[in-house]
């Protein structure tokens, strides 16, 4: 099985600079049998903590051997449904 990714976006609030200490919470949401988004948070804790950057990526999980959609493995699925 593979997960590739089907659609993504981005809303960058404020700017980020090299060595900027960041964290990054991920919320998984399932959107169908085949299908699922990763919805990302990512905020600047130093000085001030403030949210700079919201992206969300859309998955589709197709079987390699055959290039069809196909179910999500019980293992992600649970992760997914846990979310």
């Amino acid at each position: 099985m593979s997960v590739p990714v089907a659609k993504s976006e981005a809303d960058y609030l404020r700017p980020l600079f090299a060595g900027d200490r960041i964290t990054v919470q991920v919320t998984p949401t399932r959107l169908g049998e085949e299908r699922f988004a990763l919805d990302f948070e990512l905020v600047k804790a130093h000085p001030v903590t403030k949210r700079v950057a919201r992206v969300r990526t859309e998955h589709v999980c197709i079987s390699v051997a055959k290039r069809e959609r196909h179910a999500l493995s019980p293992d992600l699925a649970r992760w997914v449904d846990a979310g």
